[in-house]
C-alpha cells in the first residue's frame, strides 16, 4: 500500500477599488486591484518512489516535499467612453504588474535518518511580470445589425531567476489580440452572430521551475523550458430562433480554435510504474471542434416544458511518450 498525505494552506489578502470620477467632459473610471497570497505546502509518500532517479541502488522508505509559494499582484487602470459618428470607443489604458517567490525542497528517509535530495530536486525561484495595456472597445448598431471590435495592445515582459541552480530567463513581447464581432437580428425570432480573434498568451510562472518536484506519489515534474508561448486562432458561429409566443426556443452554436504551441510535454514512464514530467521546446498545433445546440418546447396543456441538449467536441494535438511522438485525437458526446 501506498500512503500519500497532503497539507495544503492557503492564505490571500486582496482589495478592490473602483471609482468614477469627472475628468474634462468625460467622467473616468478608475480601477485597483491588489492581491498577495501565501501557501506553503507539505506532501509525504511512503514508501518513496523514484528510486532510480534519488537514490540508485538504495531504498527509499518515504519522501516529503516541502513547498513555499508567495505571489503577489496589482493592476491599475483608467479608462472612458466617447461616441464618434455613431461609433461607440471606450479606451483603457493600464498596468499590472505580479511578482512570485517559489522554494522547495526534497527531503528522502533511509532508516531514521531524514537527508535532503541533491540540488536539482529543489527550487528557489524568483519571478516577476510587468504588462502595460491600452485596451480599445469600439461598437457600432444600426437598427437589427451590431458590430463590435477590439484591438488591445500590450507590452509584456517576464523574468525567472533561480540562482542556486544558475538557471533563469527573461521574455519580452509586444502582443496584439484583436477580435471582430456580428450580432444580426433577421426578424423577432431569429439571430444570428459570428465572432473571430487572435490571442497570443504567454506562459504563467507557476508552471515553471527548473528543480524536481514531487507531485503525488506517481509523478516527479520538472519544468525547464523556455516559458510556453500559445497563438491562438478563435472562430465561433451561432443561431438561434426564439418564440415566445409558442414557447419553441432553439439554438446552435460551433466553436472552432487553432492553437499553436512552442512547447511540448514528455512523460517519461518508469519500471514502477510511476512518469516523470518534462517540458521540452518542441513547435505544435493543436486543433479543436465543439458543436452545441438545445431545444426546448413548453406544453400549457400539461403545464411542463420538454427540453433536449446535446454537445461533441473534438480535440487533436500532438503528444510525447518516452521521447515517442504520435497525435493524440479525443471526442465527446
Amino acid at each position: 500500500d501506498i500512503n500519500q498525505m497532503l497539507k495544503h494552506p492557503f492564505r490571500n489578502l486582496s482589495n478592490d477599488l473602483r471609482s468614477i470620477k469627472p475628468v474634462g467632459k468625460h467622467l473616468v473610471e478608475f480601477m485597483s486591484f491588489v492581491s498577495y497570497d501565501h501557501s506553503p505546502q507539505k506532501l509525504q509518500v511512503s514508501p518513496g518512489r523514484f528510486e532510480q532517479v534519488l537514490s540508485p541502488g538504495n531504498e527509499i522508505e518515504s519522501l516529503r516535499q516541502e513547498l513555499d509559494l508567495s505571489r503577489f499582484f496589482a493592476d491599475h487602470s483608467a479608462g472612458f467612453t466617447f461616441g464618434w459618428k455613431g461609433i461607440s470607443i471606450s479606451p483603457r489604458l493600464g498596468f499590472s504588474y505580479r511578482s512570485q517567490q517559489l522554494e522547495s525542497r526534497l527531503f528522502q528517509q533511509h532508516g531514521e535518518q531524514w537527508a535532503e535530495s541533491a540540488e536539482a530536486f529543489a527550487n528557489h525561484l524568483d519571478g516577476s511580470h510587468a504588462r502595460t495595456y491600452l485596451q480599445t472597445e469600439m461598437s457600432y448598431r444600426k437598427n437589427d445589425l451590431t458590430l463590435s471590435a477590439g484591438l488591445p495592445l500590450s507590452w509584456q515582459h517576464l523574468s525567472l531567476n533561480d540562482e542556486t541552480l544558475a538557471q533563469g530567463q527573461q521574455l519580452s513581447r509586444l502582443l496584439v489580440d484583436p477580435r471582430l464581432s456580428a450580432d444580426y437580428r433577421i426578424s423577432g425570432f431569429w439571430r444570428v452572430r459570428g465572432s473571430w480573434n487572435y490571442s497570443t498568451s504567454l506562459g504563467d510562472m507557476d508552471g515553471v521551475h527548473y528543480g524536481y518536484i514531487l507531485k503525488n506519489h506517481r509523478s516527479l515534474q520538472q519544468n525547464a523550458a523556455p516559458l510556453s508561448e500559445t497563438k491562438r486562432h478563435n472562430l465561433s458561429a451561432f443561431v438561434s430562433y426564439r418564440n415566445p409566443i409558442t414557447s419553441f426556443f432553439n439554438s446552435l452554436n460551433y466553436f472552432y480554435s487553432i492553437s499553436d504551441y512552442n512547447l511540448m510535454y514528455s512523460n517519461q514512464v518508469q519500471a514502477d510504474g510511476t512518469t516523470i514530467l518534462q517540458a521540452l521546446e518542441m513547435p505544435n498545433t493543436g486543433y479543436s471542434h465543439n458543436l452545441s445546440g438545445q431545444t426546448s418546447k413548453y406544453f400549457s396543456a400539461a403545464k411542463s416544458t420538454v427540453s433536449f441538449r446535446a454537445s461533441y467536441s473534438h480535440n487533436r494535438r500532438q503528444s510525447l511518450l518516452n521521447q515517442q511522438q504520435f497525435e493524440t485525437s479525443n471526442q465527446f458526446i
